[in-house]
């Protein structure tokens, strides 16, 4: 095997792997019930389906040239827009048509115990991801188009439902407990809870006293006019962090549907507020602290700086902390901080109780010594490598130390994510969010950044095996274009 050979055979072999996930969750029942077969039969005709139809309207939508006073060949006054619009209308309809056409034959007509609604708009995304990516790319890198098709696919088949559950249930929960607060009651557990919250807005509150001055504010709004200051906050913190690693800009909206950011967002949870401080951290060390205003394990990347010897934005950090808890002590008070950890504790106890509380975390599958041991063993391994290398590791160690991790959770694996090839990357960002794909996702991106099997290394070796077009081969189908690797300089 050379390296010009694996360089071709890997990108089939990604959409492979990631069709193959799916095709697990299907046969597990965790997805529409549906026959495996009939799954990725429809997955697959849809996405290249949508790849054809690109190509057709390629074929026989083309601008037309007139003749100009010199007799050369000028594009037609309508040759700049017609193309683009009539391409996107043609895709909108026909991507509608199929969702309506599948939801329709399987809403009445179907065998099968599935959800027709979540079916078709998968159908309908798959579809339209095909016929863009042919739009995108033209002929280049078709196996990987197709690896982005199945993974957008894969997307909106969790968003589908995980998106309409409870949409603003975590911000909701924030504002009960500001308006709590703001009345006198008791906001932090006093013990483990007997019995597990049904109503997610009823959840334990755990993050730290300083804020609850800002939720008590935030509660006395209108909660539809709070509710949106605090998504409007949320949106302008994903695209600024997307921004700051490097992600090209025509990424940005389709980023907006991969589970980790739509649910994060849907829910109204702080976790893009800890994804903006981790991306910051590179230009602004202080930010890697302050990610862990909230959730404390958004601020284990901040050990990258006590690694780089930064000792400076660290203490800056730390003292916006600590000055952020002075300036709300006259609010708070001291007494509620002991409440604080107490209402910590007894939460650990919760979750021990309660396992499904914990979500995916590692402690969740493994005994609670040994989840401590591989987290230390992942921040030594961080340890060793060095500027952007070690601070991507270390977004990966906030994942793996978390006591408990959902979803959008996730997020803090994308700096790393950004290191790999094309293809690797839309497999990883593809099957993160589904089911035991989240922790073969993370192992897989730790092991390959470990590995060296990194976008640029993968490129050098291509270049010395004398195939250098392979170097540039996923350029366009990358989230950061032709940069190698995240947080790219911006004088470059």
């Amino acid at each position: 095997m050379t390296w010009r050979s694996a360089g071709r055979a890997w990108p089939p072999a990604a959409l492979a792997l990631l069709l193959g996930a799916t095709l697990l969750q299907v046969q597990t029942g965790q997805v529409w019930h549906l026959d495996p077969p009939v799954f990725i039969a429809l997955i697959l005709v849809a996405a290249i389906g949508g790849w054809i139809l690109g190509l057709l309207i390629e074929r026989f939508i083309s601008p037309h040239f007139e003749s100009n006073e010199v007799g050369e060949r000028d594009p037609g006054p309508v040759a700049a827009w017609a193309p683009r619009s009539v391409r996107a209308i043609l895709v909108i309809a026909f991507a509608a048509a199929l969702a309506v056409s599948v939801w329709y034959v399987t809403r009445h007509f179907g065998r099968f115990r599935i959800d027709s609604i979540r079916l078709g708009a998968i159908a309908g995304a798959a579809f339209a991801a095909g016929a863009a990516a042919r739009f995108w790319f033209g002929s280049r890198a078709v196996a990987t188009q197709l690896v982005i098709a199945a993974a957008v696919a894969a997307w909106c088949s969790y968003d589908a439902i995980a998106v309409l559950y409870r949409p603003f249930r975590d911000v909701q929960l924030y504002l009960q407990t500001g308006a709590a607060w703001l009345d006198g009651q008791a906001v932090y557990l006093a013990g483990p809870l007997a019995v597990a919250p049904s109503d997610p807005t009823r959840n334990p509150f755990v993050y730290p006293p300083f804020v609850l001055p800002f939720f008590g504010a935030l509660s006395r709004l209108p909660q539809g006019l709070a509710i949106a200051l605090w998504e409007i906050a949320a949106v302008a913190a994903v695209i600024l962090a997307l921004k700051l690693l490097g992600v090209r800009s025509r990424w940005i909206p389709l980023l907006f549907l991969w589970p980790p950011i739509a649910v994060g967002l849907s829910v109204g949870n702080a976790a893009p507020f800890g994804f903006l401080g981790l991306a910051a951290g590179w230009r602004w060390g202080a930010a890697l602290v302050l990610g862990g205003v909230f959730k404390a394990q958004a601020a284990i990347p901040a050990l990258w700086l006590l690694r780089e010897r930064r000792w400076r934005p660290f203490v800056l950090g730390c003292m916006a902390i600590a000055v952020l808890a002075l300036v709300t002590l006259p609010l708070t008070g001291l007494a509620i901080y002991g409440d604080w950890l107490r209402g910590l504790q007894a939460f650990q106890d919760t979750v021990r109780r309660f396992p499904p509380m914990e979500g995916a975390a590692l402690a969740h599958y493994l005994p609670q010594g040994l989840a401590i041991a591989i987290a230390v063993i992942a921040a030594a391994a961080s340890a060793v490598a060095s500027g952007r290398m070690g601070l991507s590791r270390f977004g990966v160690v906030a994942i793996v130390a978390s006591p408990t991790l959902y979803v959008h959770g996730l997020v803090f694996l994308l700096p790393a994510a950004l290191w790999l090839d094309a293809a690797s990357l839309w497999l990883i960002l593809g099957v993160a969010p589904v089911g035991w794909g989240v922790w073969l996702a993370i192992a897989a991106t730790g092991a390959a950044l470990i590995l060296g099997l990194t976008r640029g290394a993968i490129a050098t070796r291509w270049s010395r095996a004398g195939t250098p077009e392979h170097a540039a081969l996923g350029s366009p189908l990358h989230l950061l274009g032709p940069d190698p690797e995240p947080w790219p300089d911006p004088r470059a």
